[in-house]
C-alpha cells in the first residue's frame, strides 16, 4: 500500500482546509472592498460641493479621478500597514508561545500523532503581498466612486447641500 492510500483521510481534510480558506479569503476580500467602496461613496457624497468647486475652477474630470483613486490607495495602504504590523506582531507571539492543542481538543483520540502546541509562522513574503493586495483591492473599490465624482456636473454640484 502506499502512503496516498493510508492518509486518503488526511489528504481529504486536507482538500477541504483549502477550500475553506479559499472561501474565507473570498468574504474577507468582498466584505474590505465593501467597506472601503462605503467610505468611499461617502467620501464623493461629503465633498459634493467642494468637488465642484475644483472642476468650475478648472479641475479636469481625469485628475479629480487621480485624486479618488489615490486616496483610495493611501487608506488601502494605511490599512493593510495597520492590519499587517497587528497581525504580524499576533502571529510572532503565536510563533514563538504556540497554541495550546490540548486546551482546544482535551485528550482526542486520533489516527495520528497530534503535538500539544500548534505554532504559527511569520513570512515577510506573505506580509508583502497584503500589503500589495491590500491597496489594489483599496484601488479597485474606490474606482467607482472615483468615477462618479469625476462626472458631476460643476454647475449642479454647486448647487447640491
Amino acid at each position: 500500500m502506499g502512503w496516498r492510500y493510508l492518509a486518503a483521510d488526511f489528504l481529504k481534510a486536507f482538500a477541504i482546509d483549502k477550500i475553506g480558506t479559499a472561501i474565507m479569503l473570498s468574504l474577507i476580500v468582498i466584505i474590505t472592498a465593501v467597506g472601503i467602496t462605503n467610505t468611499m461613496v461617502m467620501v464623493t457624497f461629503e465633498r459634493t460641493r467642494e468637488i465642484g468647486t475644483l472642476m468650475a475652477l478648472g479641475m479636469r474630470r481625469f485628475r479629480v479621478l487621480r485624486v479618488f483613486l489615490w486616496e483610495g490607495a493611501l487608506l488601502g495602504a494605511a490599512g493593510s500597514l495597520a492590519g499587517c504590523v497587528w497581525g504580524g506582531l499576533l502571529t510572532w507571539y503565536y510563533e514563538i508561545h504556540g497554541i495550546s492543542m490540548k486546551a482546544l481538543y482535551g485528550n482526542m483520540k486520533t489516527p495520528y500523532p497530534i503535538n500539544d502546541y500548534m505554532y504559527s509562522k511569520l513570512s515577510l513574503r506573505s506580509i508583502g503581498y497584503i500589503l500589495m493586495f491590500g491597496v489594489i483591492i483599496s484601488i479597485l473599490a474606490s474606482g467607482l466612486p472615483a468615477l462618479r465624482a469625476s462626472r458631476q456636473n460643476p454647475a449642479e454640484a454647486l448647487r447640491r447641500r
